[in-house]
C-alpha cells in the first residue's frame, strides 16, 4: 500500500456521498489511509504509523486527522533524517539520500517517486531553491514545502489528471521503447536530437542489411 494509486483503488469498495464532505477518496489516499476491507463503516489505515480512524464527520480533513491522532507518524517529519529514512524504506541508497533531504512517497505502484521534500526535485545533485525556510507542519495553509503540500492534497487535480490520463503499451512496444531510451542514454549528449534519430536509424538499417546477407549465404550453402 506505499502507492497513492493502491491506496485509492481500496476506497472502491466504499461508496458514500462526497458532496458537502471534506474527506474524499483522494484526500485520504493522498496523506496516507488505505480503506480496510473488512469494515462496512468509512475505517482507513496509514500504511505507515498504522492508524485506524473511523466515525467521520463530514467536516473532518483527511491531514489533519491524520496530524491531530498521529503525528509522530513520519509523514509529519521529513525534516528529521530518521524520518527520511523511514520513508526512503529499503532503496540501496536511503542513508545517502536521506542526508541529501530525499523522500520516497510513490504516487504509482512499483515506481517510486524519490524527491526533494523541500522543493520536489528528484535530481539529486540539484541545488534546492529553499534554503533559509524553517520547516513547520500546518495542513492549513499552503507550505514552501512540496511535501506538505503534496501529502495536504493541493496537487490532488494534477494527480488525478496523470491517473487518469495513463495509456496501456503493448509488451511489444514497451520493450522497443524501453531499447531506444537505452541507446539514447549511451549517446553523445553533445550531439543533436536529430542526429541521434539519424544514427539509430543508420545503425538499424545496417544491422537489417546485415541479417540479409548472412541469410543469403545460408541459403547459398
Amino acid at each position: 500500500m506505499d502507492s497513492y494509486e493502491e491506496r485509492l483503488k481500496t476506497f472502491q469498495r466504499k461508496i458514500w456521498s462526497t458532496e458537502g464532505v471534506s474527506y474524499t477518496p483522494e484526500s485520504l489516499a493522498i496523506c496516507g489511509f488505505y480503506a480496510d476491507k473488512r469494515s462496512e463503516a468509512l475505517t482507513v489505515k496509514c500504511f505507515l504509523c498504522k492508524k485506524v480512524l473511523e466515525g467521520w464527520d463530514d467536516t473532518d480533513i483527511p491531514i489533519v486527522e491524520h496530524y491531530n491522532h498521529r503525528r509522530t507518524c513520519i509523514i509529519f517529519s521529513p525534516n528529521l533524517i530518521k524520518s527520511r529514512k523511514g520513508l526512503l524504506g529499503d532503496l540501496p541508497t536511503a542513508t545517502e539520500l536521506a542526508k541529501r533531504n530525499f523522500v520516497k512517497y510513490n504516487i504509482f505502484k512499483n515506481k517510486p517517486f524519490v524527491f526533494c521534500y523541500k522543493c520536489g526535485c528528484q535530481d539529486t545533485n540539484h541545488r534546492c531553491r529553499i534554503k533559509n525556510q524553517t520547516y513547520k507542519f500546518n495542513p492549513d495553509e499552503e507550505s514552501d514545502f512540496f511535501f506538505v503540500n503534496l501529502i495536504s492534497g493541493r496537487y490532488i487535480n494534477m494527480l488525478n489528471d496523470i491517473t487518469n490520463s495513463k495509456i496501456s503499451i503493448p509488451e511489444a512496444a514497451r520493450e522497443a521503447l524501453e531499447a531506444l531510451i537505452d541507446e539514447l542514454e549511451q549517446f553523445d549528449p553533445s550531439k543533436t536530437l536529430e542526429d541521434f534519430i539519424a544514427a539509430y536509424c543508420e545503425s538499424k538499417v545496417r544491422m537489417v542489411e546485415e541479417k540479409m546477407e548472412k541469410d543469403l549465404k545460408e541459403m547459398l550453402k
